[in-house]
């Protein structure tokens, strides 16, 4: 790991601890609010890279491949509390294309916290999405990695990806969000390779 990697990816948690003291803003009536929602579905785009999770949050100074994501999902919440705390299942696919392309499906349970109201107007909500990805090919940076490494082909890799979004608290059905797409080995439980990285940006309509 480079100097720059380690400090993107220390930007990158310094990025999602900022959120927690942006619940001191909060009404507590906003907080307390429920909007009935219990699953969506959403759309995203982004590019790949070739840098870590880290780079995600913070990719200043990576470099861009000429490889694209487009995808989207549902997610449904399966417990949640009226502080906005919120465990459910998600599940997508998406095209990768550039140089080459590649079909990825992934599925796994997340952790969704819907309680930082900034000025009675706009929700913050925090997302972890952690599972299995699956993958026609390797694409990119990816494809070198996986010609490397000996023990995975990188077809299937973990998933984990943080996503930051925002809505209004007078259209809550509608969010718009980041959100950093990331598959890997798990520090080699299915392999020692890093996998794909892409910073990704999209919309998701709650019903």
């Amino acid at each position: 790991m480079t100097v720059k990697q380690l400090l993107n990816g220390v930007v990158g948690l310094l990025a999602m601890v900022f959120l927690l003291p942006v619940a001191a803003w909060a009404q507590e009536e906003a907080v307390s609010q429920d909007n009935g929602f219990e699953q969506g579905v959403f759309f995203f785009g982004g590019r790949l890279h070739d840098g870590n999770i880290g780079d995600n949050f913070a990719p200043f100074g990576v470099s861009f491949e000429d490889n694209f994501i487009v995808g989207g999902g549902f997610d449904r919440d399966v417990w949640s509390q009226t502080n906005g705390l919120a465990i459910g299942v998600e599940i997508g696919t998406a095209l990768r294309f550039g140089e080459s392309a590649s079909i990825e499906l992934w599925g796994g349970p997340y952790l969704r916290y819907d309680g930082l109201i900034v000025s009675d107007a706009l929700r913050i909500s925090p997302k972890i999405v952690g599972g299995i990805s699956l993958v026609s090919d390797t694409i990119g940076s990816e494809a070198e990695r996986a010609e490397n490494t000996t023990d995975t082909d990188g077809r299937v890799l973990f998933y984990l990806t943080p996503e930051i979004s925002i809505s209004s608290l007078h259209r809550p059905e509608l969010e718009y969000f980041w959100r950093g797409q990331h598959r890997s080995g798990g520090y080699g439980t299915l392999g020692s390779m890093f996998g794909a990285n892409a910073v990704t940006f999209g919309m998701r309509y709650k019903f």
